[in-house]
């Protein structure tokens, strides 16, 4: 027979052991039940093995509320605004509706070169050292930062030469 273990008070997810359950089948090969509290209040007898193994995390409510944030965002995927929030959150920790900010802080313009950009095509322009966005940017602005390993020494470097053989 195994060994009694008393979890009494011990929490598993967002269950915690009242007491045992005393309504047993009397069946030795039973397994022990006991009487949790969930953190939403409600009461529910479940296995011992269920709680030690994590199987049984709450009374069920911890399943609807997953299934209910599946459901708030469950066919968004096609949505261009949705992707794109999405995106901007998981690339430079921003919202979309900051980028839009941006974008009309800078007039619709690159923050280089001030040409005229396109609110969907316009580069969020982010140090790589520290993820801190800096502005918007056109495509050409973007690049050329990337091409000079956004180094201030290079960029000045070929400012200085651009001054000198501009010209020539």
């Amino acid at each position: 027979m195994p060994r009694f273990i008393d979890i009494t008070g011990r929490k598993f997810g967002r269950l915690t052991v009242r007491h045992k359950d005393a309504q047993e089948s009397g069946n030795p090969s039973d397994r022990i039940k006991w009487v949790c509290e969930c953190e939403c209040g409600n009461i529910s007898s479940v296995q011992g093995s269920q709680l030690r193994s994590g199987r049984t995390k709450s009374c069920g409510c911890l399943r609807d509320e997953v299934v209910s944030n599946r459901m708030r965002t469950h066919g968004l995927s096609h949505d261009p605004d949705f992707r794109e929030s999405e995106r901007l959150r998981r690339l430079y920790g921003i919202t979309l509706a900051e980028k839009i900010a941006m974008y009309e802080a800078q007039l619709g313009e690159c923050a280089i070169c001030n040409c005229s950009i396109d609110e969907r095509a316009a580069h969020v322009d982010h140090c790589h050292d520290t993820g801190v966005v800096r502005g918007l940017l056109c495509s050409r602005c973007n690049k050329a930062l990337g091409l000079l390993n956004d180094d201030v020494e290079i960029a000045l470097s070929a400012y200085k030469y651009l001054k000198t053989y501009g010209d020539a």
